[in-house]
């Protein structure tokens, strides 16, 4: 990388800044092709942290090879829609379908990358029929994922910054063991050792012996750790800041952010933010935080995590989201059809398969907030017999002038169960969504009262009252989206297994239904013609109507695994065949993970 002057947007530079034969070979793209024919059609050009490589709307007129550095891809109002790190390539599939590009590029880091022309890309697909298989794969998987990969690739460098409450020293331990046991650990005293360069004089940041010393770090492992100094924010903190694909914040959740000695290195964080992915870590020392909305609050927190600092779980958790490997389960909404859920997360752990965020509708909004909240299989059980049997809150029927039934027993079982937890505290990843009537959108809970949106998230309209939260009405989440994996995804998992028992049969005319009154002048007489569905049902079903559409355009994408457990047979209020609903998803979830391996 150039010394001395200021990189502004794309630069030209020459190859032998790039160690590029080194680095062309690493793409994952060429996949053991001779990389010399690329080679020798590409010009070099470094792109300064935030600047733009592609906007779109602009013509695909090349393609790109990042060999060093990290790059987010943006939708058109600047939400980031996936990464790409060291060896990815980037504006190859507008090139094959001539089109103009969908979505911006812009670099997390400063970053290294090669340019392919598209006279050049003409010339080299018309002569290596090798090159052109490989980018008709790229294609395939493209169009199989919907219109683009929601993979994240894994950083190459993660900027640890522990704040003042968490001893560094453990916290850096846990999180190398849970990312990678022999990643390289950089510490001011390291880099001052090794470069000679004086951390007091300020900005290194073009001292050839800075680039140099970084780009070799990069180049000998997959993943660097920077950790920075410990309340410092001085230039190394800085250079951490800077220098990082991810930046990991790991702070006492009882801790103040307002402090002086958090403030400052927030401050730092913000400016960054926008453009660097920063995830939280807050080290729990009890079951819930007063700070925790306040550390939140603090920056543009691309996730948050908890974690115990002698917990090595949790860490392992928060390293698979760190390296892109991290697994997230959805739950469909489906009434007693949902305990099916329990059977199929038990078997995800049998099957040796670790879940690290969870997120539902209904009754998979329930029993994902067990499982978030560590609660062991018998004792989720347990807890479904105490709502529906001890509760009962299907009996808890009222004046109909808003809704068949009272919440009142919904809402004391659901405060029984999760008593006064938060969402933003609770041990894993979670979410759980509801419908505005308000604003006629989808309500994504990711922080706040857990009983109160599990509630939310179950009341069913014209059954169950909404639920009053500001100047929201909410109501039951399948009424928009009853399987919410879209929202999964935006969680930057690498994985989605979702776990669907919604509906399948139509209603019908006949069958299990019931006679229709009809109005005489002396009462109601009995109707012996058609059976219908009673109200019961058929509120439920029209409550779901609006989501089928959402549910069978994620099915058609290729990066989820959908289980359908069959509990078609049982009806939404056959609460007492729990046992045999359980049994059936845990073997069919079993059957499922077979046949994937």
């Amino acid at each position: 990388m150039p010394t001395g002057t200021e990189i502004i947007g794309l630069h030209e530079i020459p190859p032998e800044l790039t160690d590029a034969y080194a680095a062309i070979t690493s793409i994952e793209l060429l996949g053991g092709f001779d990389p010399s024919p690329v080679l020798s059609r590409l010009t070099w050009h470094a792109v300064d942290a935030g600047e733009y490589l592609i906007r779109a709307g602009e013509a695909s007129d090349s393609m790109y090879f990042v060999i060093s550095g990290r790059f987010v891809v943006l939708s058109s109002d600047e939400v980031v829609l996936r990464e790409l790190g060291r060896s990815s390539t980037v504006g190859e599939v507008g090139l094959l379908t001539h089109g103009q590009r969908s979505a911006s590029v812009r670099a997390v880091r400063d970053s290294i990358v090669g340019r392919l022309s598209q006279a050049e890309f003409e010339t080299l697909v018309a002569t290596h029929p090798e090159f052109s298989i490989a980018l008709m794969n790229v294609l395939a998987n493209w169009l199989a994922s919907g219109g683009g990969s929601q993979r994240n690739s894994a950083p190459a460098a993660v900027g640890l910054l522990v704040l003042a409450g968490v001893d560094v020293d453990a916290a850096t331990a846990q999180f190398r063991d849970a990312i990678q046991r022999d990643v390289p650990i950089v510490r001011s005293s390291d880099f001052a050792r090794d470069t000679g360069i004086d951390l007091a004089r300020g900005d290194y940041r073009f001292d050839s012996r800075s680039v140099d010393y970084f780009r070799d770090h990069e180049a000998s492992a997959s993943l660097v750790l920077y950790v920075a100094d410990a309340g410092s924010v001085g230039p190394w903190t800085a250079q951490v800041i800077r220098q990082a694909d991810r930046l990991v914040v790991v702070a006492a959740d009882d801790a103040n952010p307002r402090d002086p000695a958090q403030a400052a290195a927030l401050d730092e964080i913000r400016q960054v933010a926008d453009r660097t992915p920063t995830e939280l870590v807050l080290v729990r020392r009890g079951p819930r935080s007063a700070n925790s909305p306040l550390w939140l609050r603090q920056a543009k927190f691309w996730r948050h995590h908890n974690a115990r600092l002698a917990h090595p779980a949790d860490w392992a958790r928060i390293g698979r989201f760190i390296t892109g490997s991290a697994t997230g389960v959805v739950l469909s909404g489906g009434g007693a059809r949902g305990f099916a859920h329990i059977g199929a997360l038990r078997a995800l752990r049998d099957a040796g398969i670790e879940v690290d965020a969870i997120g539902g509708t209904s009754m998979g909004a329930l029993i994902g907030a067990q499982w978030a909240c560590e609660f062991d299989f018998d004792d989720m059980v347990d807890q479904q017999r105490i709502i529906w049997n001890d509760h009962s809150p299907m009996r808890g029927f009222t004046v109909p002038t808003v809704a068949l039934l009272s919440s009142r027993r919904a809402a004391r079982a659901l405060g029984d169960v999760f008593g006064n937890r938060q969402i933003q505290d609770l041990a894993r990843s979670y979410f759980c969504v509801s419908v505005s009537l308000t604003r006629s959108c989808l309500v994504v809970h990711r922080s706040g009262s857990l009983h109160r949106y599990v509630l939310a998230s179950m009341s069913i309209p014209g059954i169950v009252p909404p639920l009053v939260d500001g100047e929201d009405l909410l109501v039951d989440g399948g009424v928009l989206n009853n399987c919410p994996t879209n929202v999964m995804r935006e969680s930057g998992v690498d994985s989605i297994i979702a776990v669907n028992v919604s509906a399948t049969k139509s209603m019908s005319v006949g069958g299990a239904g019931i006679d229709v009154p009809r109005v005489r002048p002396f009462g109601l007489r009995r109707h012996r013609g058609p059976k219908l569905p009673n109200i019961m049902r058929i509120l439920e079903r029209a409550a779901s109507l609006g989501s089928q559409q959402i549910a069978a355009l994620e099915r058609n994408r290729g990066d989820i695994q959908f289980i359908d457990p069959d509990v078609s047979r049982f009806d939404t209020f056959d609460m007492g065949a729990m046992e045999r609903i359980i049994d059936i998803g845990y073997r069919d979830t079993m059957a499922s993970i077979e046949r994937r391996n």
